[in-house]
């Protein structure tokens, strides 16, 4: 395991990196908006390890409307509905799944990204040795999606929450009472292209 020198990413005993303890990005990444001018979809890593690049943008740098960051690797979705991702590719990761087009949110797990389709379906790729990269059919009705270290979340449009992957913990395991406000605070930010 690739060790940053903020001591990012330890693992837990016996099993994979705690959730959101690798993150590259501290600082909230953002997207640039505003007029034409050429800041206009750009994005701003902000700061934190970039060891393998993971916040060199691949040019050119616009266009973008929403970004995650994984592990060692960075999403963003372009404003034409095209997932862009780059750098740590040891899993496959970064190699969206063609046809790239009709996205609607991205997400990443430490080496698992995820894409939420226009027609509510969820494309998973890259590790999958937990199941994280497998969503349970029916692959439809999703309205978001959010990727664990090696779990996956989704939304579906009546409210309930489908989660899959590693489940040592419990992560997976979705009570049966939740909360519609707490639901809604799973998923990750969609946008629309």
């Amino acid at each position: 395991m690739t060790h940053n020198r903020s001591g990012c990413g330890k693992r837990n005993k016996g099993g994979p990196r705690e959730s959101r303890d690798y993150r590259h990005c501290p600082r909230a990444p953002r997207v640039h908006r505003g007029g034409s001018g050429s800041g206009s979809g750009r994005v701003d890593c902000g700061v934190g390890e970039n060891f393998a690049g993971q916040c060199n943008v691949p040019t050119p740098d616009s266009g973008f409307v929403a970004f995650v960051a994984g592990g060692n690797h960075s999403l963003g979705l372009k404003a034409d509905g095209s997932i862009v991702a780059w750098e740590v590719n040891n899993q496959s990761q970064c190699d969206v799944p063609p046809p790239n087009s009709g996205f609607t949110a991205v997400a990443a797990g430490s080496m698992h990204s995820l894409g939420l389709k226009g027609d509510s379906s969820v494309v998973a790729w890259g590790d999958n040795i937990y199941g994280q990269c497998t969503v349970p059919a029916p692959n439809s009705g999703f309205v978001a999606i959010e990727g664990g270290n090696v779990h996956s979340l989704g939304v579906k449009g009546d409210g309930s929450v489908v989660a899959w992957g590693y489940n040592s913990q419990g992560q997976c395991d979705v009570p049966n009472q939740i909360p519609s406000l707490w639901r809604w605070r799973v998923a990750a930010t969609t946008a629309s292209p």
